[in-house]
């Protein structure tokens, strides 16, 4: 399976929100918690517009997104979303790596993720070191956070 990594388009806003969302209740939460984060599974042309923003394709099918943010040293890789039907084909795997290689051409130092708890094990895979614990919503609930340095890379 070729998968081809390429910059979102502002007109792909709405399809990218519905991956964020199917690969969300892929996991099976509560449809009160996917109501609850629907602000932050939503994606806007701005959005696009203003971060780093690629999409995973497949024979031209979309098939997952992840979107950079970077702050002078820093780089958040703010989501990483794969169809649920495409989970394990390499699709996040492809994208992480296209991920490390705009960290490496920036002058960030340091790549964040805030990770769901199901994805955790996956980050560990890709180099990712935990370096703690956020708190996110609905309170009381914590996700970890990972880190890539990239003197490491």
């Amino acid at each position: 399976m070729k998968i081809c990594i390429r910059p979102a388009l502002e007109s792909e806003a709405g399809k990218l929100t519905e991956i964020a969302f199917a690969a969300k209740r892929h996991w099976q939460y509560p449809e009160a918690f996917i109501e609850l984060w629907s602000d932050e599974l939503t994606v806007s042309r701005e959005y696009i517009q203003s971060h780093a923003v690629f999409c995973a394709s497949v024979a031209n099918e979309v098939t997952g997104w992840c979107a950079l943010s970077f702050s002078g040293e820093a780089c958040e890789l703010d989501f990483l979303w794969v169809l649920p039907e495409k989970i394990g084909y390499g699709v996040g795997k492809a994208m992480i790596q296209h991920a490390k290689g705009v960290f490496s051409n920036s002058q960030a130092e340091t790549m964040t993720v805030m990770s769901g708890p199901n994805a955790e094990e996956f980050y560990l895979k890709m180099e990712f070191v935990k370096v703690g614990m956020h708190p996110t919503k609905p309170k009381g609930r914590f996700l970890p956070v990972l880190s890539l340095r990239k003197e490491l890379l």
